[in-house]
Parts: C-alpha cells; sequence; structure tokens
C-alpha cells in the first residue's frame, strides 16, 4: 500500500508539508523535475516545501488548503495552470517569472487590492484569471472594491477570461445574453439588448423570457465559461 494513502481508507494522507517523498509517491516518478502534473487538492498543505525542485512541473493543484506563502513556487518557470483557490494567500509576487503561465485559479484568499496582481500583468501569456467563484462562494477582498473589473482589466489588458466570463469574441455575447437570462430567471423584467445577434432583428424590446428559452441559454453559458478546473 502507498505511503501516501491512508492504511484501509483509500483516502491521501494529510500533509503539512510538501515534502520530496510526497511529490514522487503521488506522481509515481523517480526524479522531481520529471513531474510535470500535482493535484494535491484539500491535503492540509500549510507549507509548499520542496515543490520548486519540480522544475518541469506544468499544472499545479492546491486548492483547498492552508497556504499562505507561495514563496516555494518562483522556480517554477514551466506553470501553465495553477489553482490555489480556497487559501490564505495574500500575495501573489512568487508569480512573477511564471511566464507560461496561462490560468490562475486564485478565488476563496485573502488578497486584498488590485496592486497585489500587478506582477501578472507582465506574463506574456497570461490570459485566464480567476478572482472569484459565486457557485462555490469564494472571493478575494479586492472583488468587492469599486470599479474592480474595470481596474483590473486596465491592468491587464491581454485577459480573455475574468471569473468564468469570456471576455472577448463570440463567447463574450452569449455570456452577455446569459447574464440578461438569469436576471430573468430572477423573476425581473430584462431588457434583451443582445437577443438581436441571435435572432437576426434590429430592435431591442423588453419581455419576460419563456423557461425553455432560458434553460437554452443557460445552456450555452455553460458551454461558453471557462471552468480553470478542467
Amino acid at each position: 500500500m502507498s505511503e501516501d494513502t491512508e492504511k484501509g481508507a483509500g483516502e491521501p494522507k494529510p500533509l503539512s508539508q510538501v515534502t520530496q517523498q510526497a511529490l514522487k509517491t503521488h506522481s509515481g516518478e523517480f526524479e522531481l523535475d520529471s513531474i510535470t502534473y500535482i493535484n494535491f487538492r484539500d491535503r492540509g498543505i500549510n507549507d509548499l516545501g520542496c515543490i520548486g525542485e519540480c522544475t518541469n512541473l506544468q499544472h499545479l493543484n492546491v486548492s483547498m488548503n492552508d497556504i499562505s506563502r507561495l514563496a516555494p513556487l518562483s522556480p517554477l518557470k514551466h506553470l501553465v495552470t495553477l489553482d490555489i483557490s480556497a487559501n490564505r494567500i495574500t500575495q501573489l509576487d512568487a508569480l512573477k517569472d511564471a511566464d507560461s503561465l496561462h490560468t490562475l485559479n486564485a478565488a476563496g484568499n485573502l488578497i486584498s487590492s488590485i496592486d497585489k496582481l500587478a506582477c501578472l500583468a507582465k506574463l506574456e501569456h497570461f490570459s485566464n484569471l480567476r478572482l472569484q467563484d459565486k457557485v462555490h462562494e469564494l472571493f478575494n477582498p479586492v472583488c468587492h472594491g469599486a470599479s474592480y473589473k474595470k481596474r483590473l482589466l486596465s491592468m491587464m489588458p491581454r485577459l480573455k477570461v475574468l471569473d468564468g466570463e469570456v471576455l472577448s469574441g463570440k463567447g463574450s455575447e452569449v455570456f452577455k445574453i446569459c447574464s440578461e437570462i438569469d436576471a430573468a430567471l430572477q423573476g425581473r423584467t430584462t431588457k434583451m439588448k443582445h437577443v438581436p445577434l441571435l435572432r437576426g432583428s434590429l430592435c431591442n424590446f423588453t419581455f419576460e423570457v419563456p423557461f425553455m428559452l432560458c434553460q437554452i441559454y443557460l445552456l450555452l453559458l455553460h458551454l461558453y465559461t471557462v471552468d480553470v478546473e478542467t
């Protein structure tokens, strides 16, 4: 039986600190620089330890832990996706040299201001950021600030997806439509500004959306909303 698993339980052991043995056992690799994917979700981790020795790591999930410091991630230049949601993180400076980073889920942490995100603005390939997850009620203090979205997009004009919302292209129009449908589902009459894009009509009009139509558009929302964990 694996040392990384509780005897008789089939569940991973809690980890307070990431160790070389835990990394090798979890990944099945003998050398740390051979590891490209790690999922340490909900393992009770409060110290990322030697994870920086996995120098070729591309995908990392350490969500739902007790992590407050990301400094051990600073050597990871090849990270493409990173999930640090539901921790106690206040700073992202350790990611300033993660030039390959494309997607970051940092919802449910303690990031308090837009300035704390400035290090991400310089990353050439970075285009997908989540700081809040309304479905799972995960937020950062910064999300409640005035003009949060406007200020963030001004700092990071290359962002294509923010908090699951597609910001450009056809997907963005579908997202706007579905947002209006969502308002209608909550019992409000909504002005469907974007429906003409799909119906070919030139007029704007106000109406209550039929239930089946709501279901169709909410399905479109599911298809066009990017989930960072996938």
